[in-house]
Order: structure tokens, then C-alpha cells, then sequence
């Protein structure tokens, strides 16, 4: 019966099932002209920003936790937009998680295959990009202390793939009242990532010096500055 074939599928068959349509999606928008220059485009900006952070990491000046509350705006400021295109998109377009609320497929099968697929997301590449920033500024005081930074980003980015994975996947595209409240919740983070965005060049400022100490406490309490602050503690408790 459909039922059990439904409930057949492993997670390895849904996952490459997933995969697949989100490569076809991206080769139907290389064969238009505007499909394939808003990927290179997309590509290219991506990129640029994504370097920009990172170098943060090579010229951070201050304190230990100057320096690390510094990467700890810009990690934040990543994850947030993340999460918010996520609600705002509604979840992804190559993938319509409508179609697959009609098919008998076990829920737990599926939202595992949609947490790997997560990581399988090409957004992560400049995530992870910018991510290493904390380990760039743990490798200038130690092998220790970069060690630390790897591992805390990649924490970070995982984090960051399962939560913009369950947002999507609670505000789909075809439910019209979770696709208001997502596009609510994206307002509100994007209009935090624009504000922040105006601001960055004196709030590192700020930071580097030790003038927001507030801001810095915040930064620190939030997740996204878990891995910088884990990184200026093994710096400051080096020998």
C-alpha cells in the first residue's frame, strides 16, 4: 500500500531524494541568463562578505575579549540573517515540504532527512567562511587556542543549520497564516541586521576599546558569542 511504502523509505533514500531536487533546481537556473547571473552574483557577494569577516579575524586589534566580542557582532549578525531568510523565504524553494505532507511518510524520517539535508545547504560555505574568523584569532595566540575556535564555530554552524532548518520547516510555503508570521519574524531580524550593519564600523570600534560593555556582555551571553568567548578565556588562561 502507499502507507507502507511511505514508511519503507529510510532516511538515506529521502535524503538523496532531497538532494537531487535541490540540484535540479539549481541546473534549471544556470540554463537562464538572469538564473545564472544571480547565482555568480549571489556567489560573488557572498563571498566578498564572507572574506571581509574572516580577515576580522587576522586584523582584530584590543584585549582578548575586545577582540573576541568584535567577531562575536559579526557571528551574530550572520546567524541572524540566516535564520531570518529562512523564515522570510518560507523555507526551500527548490523543495516544497507541502508536497511531502500528502505522502504517508513518517514525520521522524522526514525532519531527519531535512536536518541532513541542512548541512548540504551552499549557504553554509559562507557561514563557515566567516565562522573561521574565531579560529584565525585563536591560531595568533596558540594551537590551542585555535583548536578551541574550530571546534566552537563548527558547533556555531551546526547550530545555525538545525535552527534555519526548523524554521523553515514551521513556516512553509503554503500555509498563508505561518507565512505571515514568518515574514513578521523576518522583518523584525533583518531590520536588527540592517540597523547593525550601518552601525558595524563604530560598534567594533567601541568593542576593540572596551566602550560598549554592555553590548559586550550581550554579545557574549547570546550564542553567537559562545565561540569567541571560548576562545578569549583559553587566550587569557594561556601561560
Amino acid at each position: 500500500t502507499p502507507r507502507r511504502i511511505g514508511n519503507d523509505l529510510g532516511d538515506a533514500v529521502v535524503v538523496r531524494i532531497l538532494i537531487s531536487m535541490r540540484a535540479a533546481a539549481l541546473r534549471n537556473a544556470r540554463r537562464s541568463r538572469f538564473g545564472l547571473v544571480s547565482l555568480i552574483g549571489s556567489a560573488v557577494i557572498g563571498l566578498l562578505a564572507a572574506g571581509s569577516s574572516l580577515l576580522l579575524g587576522f586584523t582584530a586589534t584590543g584585549s582578548p575579549p575586545g577582540m573576541a566580542d568584535q567577531l562575536d557582532l559579526l557571528l551574530l549578525t550572520w546567524s541572524v540573517g540566516r535564520v531570518g531568510f529562512a523564515a522570510f523565504s518560507g523555507g526551500d524553494a527548490a523543495i516544497a515540504l507541502d508536497l511531502f505532507r500528502i505522502i504517508p511518510l513518517r514525520r521522524r524520517t522526514l525532519a531527519r532527512a531535512l536536518l541532513v539535508l541542512g548541512v548540504a545547504d551552499p549557504s553554509l560555505v559562507f557561514l563557515g567562511i566567516a565562522f573561521a574568523s574565531v579560529a584565525v584569532l585563536g591560531f595568533r595566540f596558540g594551537l590551542v587556542a585555535g583548536a578551541v575556535g574550530i571546534v566552537s564555530a563548527a558547533v556555531l554552524l551546526a547550530g545555525v543549520s538545525v535552527l534555519s532548518t526548523v524554521v523553515a520547516a514551521v513556516v512553509p510555503s503554503g500555509s498563508r497564516r505561518r507565512q505571515d508570521l514568518g515574514t513578521l519574524l523576518a522583518a523584525v531580524l533583518i531590520s536588527a541586521v540592517v540597523v547593525a550593519g550601518t552601525l558595524v564600523g563604530p560598534l567594533l570600534a567601541m568593542l576593540a576599546s572596551g566602550r560598549a560593555p554592555v553590548l559586550g556582555l550581550v554579545l557574549r551571553i547570546l550564542p553567537g558569542g559562545w565561540p569567541g568567548d571560548a576562545v578569549a578565556a583559553v587566550i587569557e588562561g594561556q601561560p
